[in-house]
């Protein structure tokens, strides 16, 4: 959510808060899980050494980021 409102819904293996990670800023929504859940917390420093070391993460990330910037577009 986002000032209270739903922005969208999301399932799977899906990531969030990575932008705050990569731009080093506040996260600007909230999660809200509607069902059982199993999450992994990554620390910046920890974000920073994975894309780093794992090529296969950033990419897939870049990706990820693309298509939800612009879903439109691709």
């Amino acid at each position: 959510t986002k000032d209270g409102r739903p922005l969208k819904r999301r399932g799977g293996s899906e990531v969030f808060g990575e932008i705050s990670l990569l731009s080093d800023v506040p996260t600007t929504a909230t999660v809200v899980a509607t069902s059982p859940v199993r999450a992994l917390v990554v620390t910046a420093r920890d974000f920073a050494r994975v894309i780093k070391e794992v090529p296969s993460i950033q990419r897939s990330l870049l990706r990820s980021l693309s298509e939800r910037l612009a879903p439109d577009t691709l």
